[in-house]
């Protein structure tokens, strides 16, 4: 069952979204790429080989992020808040439809055309940076 999904270009995102990480970054820069995993593993999106560059096809896929967290993945979510600027080149798209066990729509932060694959994960760095934790951090002891 394929999903319906929607495109959305916005200049900032629209609502808050959330992406799980660990509890120093929310992970955005590593995306999960095919090749050269092998098949049938899942994969954010597809890169080809282009003038001996890895190149991302945009019509792949994307880095996850979702309209609220899911405590069943664990507690270290970032929140991307409402109003973020989009990367340029970057569009994100949104799952119709919501997940009925968690209350969550699927959005995904993807490219809007092909691009290399270092200025795709450049663009996530540069788009993760405004990532809030939206857990508690752990008190220093001093």
């Amino acid at each position: 069952m394929s999903q319906i999904i929607e495109e959305l270009y916005f200049e900032k995102l629209p609502v808050d979204l959330f992406r799980h990480g660990t509890t120093t970054s929310p992970q955005m820069h590593k995306p999960r790429t095919m090749p050269p995993r092998e098949l049938g593993e899942v994969h954010d999106l597809k890169i080809y080989k282009k003038g001996g560059i890895d190149w991302v096809d945009h019509e792949s896929g994307g880095i996850s992020l979702f309209n609220k967290p899911n405590l069943r993945f664990g507690n270290r979510w970032w929140k991307l808040p409402k109003g973020a600027q989009i990367p340029s080149g970057m569009r994100v798209s949104r799952d119709k439809g919501m997940n009925p066990v968690t209350g969550q729509i699927h959005y995904t932060i993807r490219p809007l055309h092909d691009m290399p694959l270092s200025s795709f994960i450049q663009k996530l760095k540069d788009f993760s940076a405004v990532a809030m934790p939206d857990f508690p951090l752990a008190q220093r002891k001093v």
